[in-house]
């Protein structure tokens, strides 16, 4: 079996002059030593730049890649023990995290399903694939005010019939949608998209139902207003065809049969394994903090270690012992990667040739990237406050706190059983909320007292760019709000909306103390990254890079060109 530790050592080999073999030709030699055909193909495998065409100019990066990770990692057999300690812990961790991968990689391919089966998934739930009949629609529609036996309604009526008179003349609907309809489909020249029966109120959906394609409705009154529908195309009720949602289904697959291997591993894992935390630490397990036994393996894990791997997952340590309840969940996760960890060795994934040379490049090249960090930090002088006053004076107006709007949605989940009434109380609403103020939680209630079709959502502050993001009918509906107004019912995808702006903050300057540390980080960034391409270069041009042989490549004329 391939160790950390006997990886570990074969990299710090690797990291100091080498001596191919008699069979090896050499590429490039430097100071430090030479880099062999071998090497250069794993790196670029390691890349993933395997089937890249080589040429003189990626050669020459890839060789001062290799450069650069040998002579940065060539160091570490000369470092203290605790220094040496600490390399072999992060690495022994790194490398479980990539032999756990690869048996992840390994089930995954074990269990990726056939066509057939994905076949029969598909017939097995026909239902999720079926698509009722749609209609591709466009509107033109024209507000009535609450007074229909008004002036101003008789005006909205005689305007309709006007329009109306247009499309008869061959005028085109859309370009009388942009310019006529109040609905917020106007923006887009009236249209609305695929629409099915079930997300219409009746009276519209009686009409949607008897039009053919390239006809244009007549004019439908609704509580809102006057509308004119035109249907562009039709699609029948039927199937998702198979190939559409193939992809789809194997991946679906693919998870479901990857999770319940997964959680098999895991109860096996429990079962046949234990990680026992130590309350005391004597003779030969000094420093071991827990005990792994497993039929075919026994370890110690110490204080580092369990450290190191709890902050590779991003998880905190806690204070207390080790054993305290508070760990429990901890070890129990570190247990089940163990555990996986000899799976992946019992089948044999870190034997192979190609897993050697896989991540033979990950951990040395974590451990020259340290050594980089800690030389481009000493090589880097303290920011002054002055600095930073001078950068924000510069830079002034980069630090601007953009206007933004406090959002709540009340939104409706449209489905095949959603009840018309749920919808119509929807439109009521909507109109009532602009001129009662009512709370957005009372008027989902009474929109769905049963509380299965809506939810309210607290969309926090956003920008006016961030109302993209709700989609083309939100989005227009959101841009015209005032602080404590609501929109009217939009739809986006399967979801209708009612949108409120709670409150507004306007665009303002920023004081150097609010942006101070922001500025600090942009300063050290940049200084960072000059002083990493100073040290970079500087190691380069010590080594004295000598190209001897390009595999694959012409020799280069004097211009570095590849002839």
């Amino acid at each position: 079996m391939l160790s950390a530790l006997t990886l570990f050592a074969s990299l710090l080999l690797a990291s100091g002059p080498q001596t191919p073999p008699s069979d090896e030709t050499i590429v490039a030699t430097f100071l430090g030593g030479t880099v062999s055909t071998t090497e250069l193909d794993s790196w670029r495998v390691f890349l993933g730049q395997d089937r890249e065409t080589l040429t003189s100019a990626s050669l020459t990066q890839y060789i001062e890649n290799i450069v650069l990770l040998r002579v940065l990692s060539a160091g570490l057999e000369e470092q203290d023990q605790a220094s040496q300690r600490s390399r072999q812990v992060q690495l022994r961790d790194l490398l479980r995290d990539f032999t756990v991968a690869e048996l992840k990689k390994d089930i995954h391919r074990e269990l990726k399903p056939d066509e057939t089966s994905a076949r029969q998934y598909y017939a097995n739930n026909s239902s999720t694939y079926q698509r009722p009949k749609r209609w591709l629609l466009a509107n033109i529609f024209l507000e009535l005010p609450d007074d229909a036996e008004s002036k101003a309604s008789v005006l909205v009526e005689e305007k309709m019939k006007s329009i109306v008179a247009e499309l008869k003349t061959g005028t085109d609907f859309h370009s009388l949608a942009q310019q006529h309809s109040q609905s917020a489909t106007s923006a887009r020249e009236g249209h609305i998209g695929w629409v099915s029966l079930e997300r219409l109120e009746e009276s519209v959906a009686d009409v949607v139902r008897e039009l053919k394609v390239g006809q244009v409705s007549p004019v439908i009154r609704t509580e809102d207003g006057l509308s004119i529908l035109k249907c562009s195309e039709i699609k029948p009720e039927g199937l998702v065809p198979f190939e559409l949602v193939k992809t789809t289904i194997m991946g679906r697959q693919t998870r479901e049969r990857v999770m319940a291997k997964m959680t098999q591993f895991a109860v096996e894992i429990q079962a046949t394994s234990s990680l026992t935390p130590q309350a005391s630490a004597t003779g030969p397990s000094e420093g071991s903090i827990l005990i792994y036994e497993s039929k075919d393996d026994h370890r110690e894990i110490r204080q580092d270690e369990y450290e190191h791997f709890l902050k590779r997952k991003g998880l905190n340590v806690p204070g207390e012992a080790i054993t305290d309840p508070a760990h429990a969940p901890l070890i129990k996760e570190l247990q089940l990667e163990l555990g996986l960890e000899r799976e992946a060795q019992r089948r044999g994934l870190t034997e192979t040739p190609s897993f050697r040379e896989a991540h033979r490049w990950g951990p040395l090249r974590l451990l020259a990237s340290e050594e980089l960090m800690k030389r481009v930090r000493e090589s880097m002088p303290e920011i002054s406050k002055e600095e930073v006053a001078a950068f924000y004076v510069d830079h002034h107006e980069k630090f601007m706190q953009a206007e933004a709007f406090h959002m709540s949605a009340l939104e409706i989940l449209l489905g095949k059983m959603l009840p018309k009434e749920v919808i119509n109380r929807a439109r009521d609403m909507a109109g009532q909320l602009k001129t009662n103020g009512m709370d957005l939680n009372e008027a989902a209630d009474v929109i769905d007292p049963r509380g299965e079709w809506t939810r309210v959502r607290d969309l926090g502050w956003m920008k006016r760019q961030d109302f993209f993001f709700l989609g083309a009918g939100p989005q227009q509906a959101a841009g015209t709000l005032k602080v404590g107004q609501t929109s009217d019912l939009v739809q986006e995808g399967r979801k209708l909306m009612i949108l409120r702006c709670n409150e507004r903050r306007a665009e303002k300057q920023l004081e150097l103390s609010q942006v101070h540390d922001r500025i600090r980080k942009t300063i050290e960034k940049k200084r960072f990254q000059r002083a990493q391409r100073a040290i970079e270069a500087q190691i380069i041009a010590q080594q004295e890079i000598n190209i001897v042989y390009q595999p694959g490549i012409e020799v280069s004329d004097q211009t570095g060109e590849t002839p």
